[in-house]
């Protein structure tokens, strides 16, 4: 199952976003119905949701049980937290440079590092569901998962959630149906396999039923759904990340920028709008040229960066979120030394 190609998907999907904008007062100023805005808009509730699916099912890998709780959410805040933390230092930094509204000056350093803040609110809501769904999960032992995700289904439709973004704990509500369904779909991984063909063709079929329902409100409206918590959202976020996943080929290149995803995900922004700056101060205006170099800049910059920075052992773990790497125990073959009977 190619989960960490869905993981590169997700972070194209979200650097192609940023290059576009939020909405036609930023990046680009695209509005509808420009075909970027509608790619942006459109895949809206496939790019988070995608993010969580990935963490769900990664998560099932190594669940934590009562006994290692607490190292395994010291472990997520060694390689999410502190690393989002500088990330989000970095770029409030930045935001002075220019005057904007991510600026430290203008947010301070608790709202950036512990409210709903630029795009590192998905660290802050992942991190929520770690903490609360990793220990009901070790309680109950990693059993009755399904029925755990049919109730998070269930608040979504009902919009039960919690309207803050301290911690971002809004956008968690948000999130754990599609974490929930990663997991589900890990510990079922057999019976997926074994029934691929059909349950591909469900997820195809929720994906162009959900697909269908949003372009017949643009051809309506004007504009693509903005609401992330009804049937349409679910349909199309669930549906996709289970036919990706069952049905998505090896790609090459995918899996070359896979270890750097994080590292994209953190540092694209600041490669993305100092390139479209820089192109618009020597008169670029062309919107497919603006896109397309700040697609390349947000991909290209940050691998640089995590090379970089993979290279200075001290700052491997706090800033690129992986390890330190253990030097290999001294065997017979590599002193000379033979071991004792």
């Amino acid at each position: 199952m190619p989960i960490e190609s869905l993981r590169v998907v997700a972070v194209l999907l979200l650097v192609a976003y940023h290059v576009i904008g939020a909405g036609p007062e930023a990046g680009l100023n695209v509005e509808y119905p420009h075909p970027l805005r509608l790619f942006a808009e459109f895949l809206v509730d496939a790019r988070m949701p995608l993010f969580a699916f990935v963490a769900g099912f990664v998560y099932a890998f190594r669940p934590p049980t009562l006994a290692d709780y607490g190292g395994f959410l010291t472990g997520k805040v060694r390689r999410l937290i502190i690393p989002g933390w500088i990330a989000a230092l970095l770029f409030s930094l930045a935001g002075m440079a220019v005057d904007n509204v991510y600026s430290l000056t203008t947010q301070g350093p608790i709202r950036v590092m512990f409210y709903h803040y630029a795009h590192y609110w998905f660290l802050q809501s992942i991190m929520v569901i770690f903490v609360v769904f990793g220990l009901v999960d070790a309680l109950l032992r990693h059993r009755h998962t399904a029925l755990l995700f049919l109730g998070a289904v269930a608040m979504t439709l009902e919009g039960i959630s919690l309207r803050t973004s301290f911690l971002s704990i809004g956008g968690a509500f948000y999130l754990l149906p599609y974490f929930l369904f990663g997991t589900l779909c890990h510990r079922h991984a057999d019976q997926l396999l074994q029934y691929r063909v059909w349950l591909a063709a469900l997820a195809l079929a929720a994906v162009l039923a959900a697909g269908w329902w949003n372009i017949d409100l643009y051809l309506e409206t004007g504009r693509l759904s903005g609401y992330r918590g009804d049937l349409q959202s679910l349909g199309f976020g669930l549906g996709i990340a289970l036919a990706m996943l069952l049905m998505m080929p090896r790609v090459a290149w995918l899996d070359a920028l896979r270890p750097f995803s994080f590292t994209i995900y953190l540092y694209h922004v600041l490669a993305t709008s100092a390139t479209r700056r820089a192109l618009q101060a020597l008169d670029v205006t062309d919107v497919w040229v603006l896109f397309a170099c700040g697609l390349t800049t947000g991909l290209l910059v940050p691998v640089l960066l995590h090379l970089a920075i993979d290279r200075i052992p001290p700052l491997r773990q706090p800033v690129l979120g992986i390890r330190r790497r253990r030097r290999p125990k001294p065997t017979a073959a590599r002193t000379g030394i033979e071991p004792q009977a």
